[in-house]
């Protein structure tokens, strides 16, 4: 049965759409200082702007308690700003941007839904995406106004009048587009499921805002270092895993090593007028799957090839690394961070000294 707003009507007494605008400091990785709140009654189009930049106000201006419905889109920054100033978790939260993933990668034919031949495989599940899915996008804010907006907020204080104007604006934006959206995906959304999914995206703003511990000089010494441990890494590799040249794949070698683990003959070729062993990461990924010795190979090159530590790990201020953690990303509705930013993504193996030894970059 197709959800409606006269549904919504007989569970809430108010449907608030909200959305925050905030900064993360220099780095990018601070936890979240909110700058503005903006957010719409859907019932009663009542709306309320709240300016929280150096000096925050005291209670949350929208209901939080069972009655009322709390909707986002990316519904775990709208939390981290509630961690913030100190205010409730809503009880009810409805996050439209989980639901427009679930959406794409359970219902068929969606993909009719779709503007401009967009497919879902290649959807940014962003607002604008969303909106022109179904049906808004000649309603939607250009993408330029929306880039304006959003590095305001990045840049960070003090704001002028006007630059205040323009964030609370674009802010406003925002929510003016959910409350378009929210009746065009009613139809498509589950709302028992939908409330457990927002519980968890409560879960996942705690989660982000807390981040993880690091070491900062450790990894700072890592990056720096990082060629002299490849390095280390390939001599201290060479009876198992004799086969880089030159910091990458050496077909001989590599040969070699296929043939001593009986997998020479049965292993694929590149189909080039000469063809090549192959040995990019999805064909070691497929092969690890079945022999355990390339799942080896796999980890050993990945960290080879390697060429620099680091580099984009998000660490805040405070020694936090902090990323998102894009949740309900995948097809099975796993999460799916960026192994850039986050310390979980690197190779986390060095072989040396004849033992295996662990280390978490």
């Amino acid at each position: 049965m197709s959800l409606t707003l006269d549904d919504l009507r007989q569970h809430y007494d108010s449907v608030w759409c909200v959305d925050f605008e905030y900064n993360t400091g220099i780095s990018g990785a601070d936890a979240p200082s909110p700058i503005c709140m903006v957010a719409c009654e859907l019932f009663s189009g009542q709306i309320i702007r709240k300016w929280l930049w150096n000096g925050s106000t005291s209670y949350c201006p929208v209901s939080t308690d069972e009655r009322s419905l709390y909707v986002a889109y990316n519904a775990s920054s709208e939390i981290t700003c509630h961690l913030a100033l100190g205010w409730l978790r809503p009880k009810r939260i409805l996050d439209l941007h989980a639901e427009f993933k679930c959406i794409s990668n359970s219902v068929a034919g969606f993909e009719t839904i779709a503007v401009g031949g967009k497919s879902k495989e290649n959807s940014r599940f962003s607002l604008l995406d969303a909106m022109r899915k179904f049906g808004l996008g000649a309603e939607a804010v250009s993408t330029g106004y929306k880039d304006a907006g959003r590095d305001l907020c990045i840049r960070g204080g003090p704001f002028s009048a006007d630059e205040r104007a323009t964030i609370l604006e674009y802010c406003e934006s925002d929510v003016v587009a959910l409350a378009k959206l929210l009746p065009r995906m009613l139809g498509f959304i589950d709302l028992r499921s939908a409330l457990f999914r927002g519980r968890y995206m409560a879960a996942v703003a705690a989660m982000e805002r807390r981040g993880v511990p690091i070491d900062r000089g450790l990894s700072e010494r890592l990056r720096d270092h990082w060629p002299l441990i490849v390095d280390r890494l390939i001599a201290d590799s060479r009876q198992e895993l004799d086969v880089i040249g030159n910091r990458d794949v050496d077909q001989r070698k590599f040969g070699d090593w296929l043939n001593h683990h009986g997998l020479l003959e049965i292993w694929p070729r590149t189909s080039s007028r000469i063809p090549r062993l192959r040995s990019d990461s999805d064909t070691l990924s497929d092969w690890a799957k079945f022999f355990p010795q390339v799942m080896r190979l796999k980890e050993f090159l990945s960290t080879v090839r390697r060429t620099r530590l680091f580099d984009k790990l998000s660490i805040g201020a405070d020694g936090r690394n902090r990323f998102s953690l894009f949740p309900f990303s995948s097809k099975t509705g796993r999460n799916q961070p960026s192994n850039a930013k986050s310390v979980f993504g690197p190779a986390c193996w060095v072989r040396g000294g004849g033992r295996r030894r662990r280390w978490r970059g």
